[in-house]
């Protein structure tokens, strides 16, 4: 079995989600602490991370 492209999707997947969490992350988190709001600013970036690694999680069980 050749999981050939199956690899290439995940070699591509795995740092775009990444940027993507961090940006979404870091926005947030910027935005909630200018309000005056640091601590629900961490929880915030914490959140987005881990609904992302559920996500990843999710790809990799449909597709491996």
């Amino acid at each position: 079995m050749d999981h050939s492209s199956d690899t290439i999707d995940l070699a591509v997947l795995l740092p775009v989600m990444l940027g993507v969490t961090l940006i979404l992350g870091y926005a947030v988190h910027s935005v909630l602490r200018d309000k005056g709001l640091g601590v629900v600013g961490n929880g915030a970036f914490l959140m987005i991370g881990l609904v992302a690694g559920g996500a990843f999680m999710g790809f990799c069980q449909a597709h491996f």
